[in-house]
C-alpha cells in the first residue's frame, strides 16, 4: 500500500491522518518518516531541500587486498576524496568521490586505474586484485529546509542526502535511533526528539561542509588553509586525534574510536 494524502486534525490532541492509496484511513498520535531521498511524504507535505552539487561522482567498488584489520581511511588529494573499508578476510571496501574535472585521470575504459589507486592507498592497503564495480551516483545532495510538520517527523534520507565523506549519513542515523530510544524511554515529549535530531543534523552539516570546503577543495586559499591545517595535526597526535573525532562527529559516543597513523 502507500500513502496518498496527509492530514493533521486541528485537535487539542492532534492526530495524523493518513490516506491510502486502497481507500483506507490510518489514524497515528505520531507518524515518523525515512523512505529515501525521492520522499512522496516530503512532497505532500511541500517541504522544500536545498540542493547541493559538489561536481563529483562517488563510486563504489570491491576489492581483494592487504590492508590493516578493523581500520578504515580517508585520503583528501586534488583528485577527490577516497576512502578505504576493511571487510571480511581480504575483502577491501573503496568509496572513490572523484571530481568531475579529473574522472579521465582514474579511470581507463570505465575502470580505475589500479596502479594508481594503489599509488592513493599506498602505506594503508597493499597488493589491490580483482576489483569488482558495486555501484556509482552523481553527487548532487539535499538538505530537507525543516524535518517537522505537526506531529511528522522526518528522518534519514527522507531529511537529508549526505555526502560520504566521514561516513556521516550513517552516523547520524545510528545517533538519530539512539535518540528516539532515549526519548522513547524517558517518555519524553516529541517536541525534544525533534530538537535533538535538529541539533545533531546542523552539527552533521557543519563536519561535512568543513570537510569538503576547506580539505576537498582546490582553489588556493583552500588548499593553503588545508596545508597549514595539516602540518598543525601532524605536531600533536593529540590535537589529530580531537580533530578526526570532530570531523567524524563520534567525540561524544564513547563506544566508537579512532586510531592514528604516524
Amino acid at each position: 500500500n502507500s500513502i496518498n494524502d496527509i492530514e493533521v486534525s486541528e485537535e487539542d490532541e492532534k492526530l495524523v491522518n493518513l490516506y491510502l492509496e486502497s481507500n483506507n484511513v490510518l489514524e497515528s498520535k505520531f507518524l515518523i518518516v525515512s523512505e529515501g531521498v525521492d520522499s512522496k511524504i516530503k512532497n505532500i507535505l511541500k517541504i522544500d531541500s536545498q540542493i547541493i552539487d559538489y561536481s563529483q561522482t562517488s563510486y563504489v567498488y570491491n576489492v581483494k587486498a592487504s590492508f590493516k584489520k578493523k581500520t578504515a581511511i580517508q585520503i583528501f588529494n586534488k583528485y577527490g576524496i577516497f576512502a578505504g573499508i576493511p571487510g571480511n578476510n581480504d575483502c577491501f571496501n573503496l568509496i572513490l568521490s572523484i571530481n568531475n574535472n579529473y574522472r579521465e585521470k582514474i579511470f581507463k575504459d570505465d575502470t580505475p586505474k589500479i596502479n594508481l589507486l594503489q599509488s592513493i592507498f599506498r602505506g594503508y592497503a597493499d597488493n589491490l586484485h580483482d576489483l569488482s564495480f558495486v555501484s556509482k551516483y552523481e553527487l548532487v545532495t539535499s538538505r530537507a529546509n525543516e524535518i517537522i510538520r505537526d506531529n511528522i517527523l522526518l528522518l534519514g534520507n527522507s531529511s537529508q542526502l549526505l555526502h560520504p565523506v566521514g561516513a556521516q549519513g550513517f552516523n547520524l542515523a545510528l545517533r538519530n535511533v539512539d535518540d528516539m530510544i532515549n526519548c522513547i524511554l524517558a517518555d519524553s515529549c516529541f517536541k525534544n526528539l525533534r530538537n535533538l535530531i535538529d541539533l545533531e543534523r546542523n552539527s552533521t552539516f557543519s563536519y561535512v561542509d568543513f570537510a569538503t570546503n576547506i580539505l576537498a577543495n582546490n582553489r588556493i586559499p583552500s588548499r593553503i588553509v588545508s596545508t597549514v591545517a595539516f602540518k598543525l595535526l601532524k605536531s600533536s597526535t593529540i590535537i589529530k586525534s580531537k580533530f578526526i573525532e570532530t570531523i567524524l562527529g563520534i567525540k561524544n559516543y564513547p563506544y566508537l574510536s579512532i586510531g592514528v597513523k604516524e
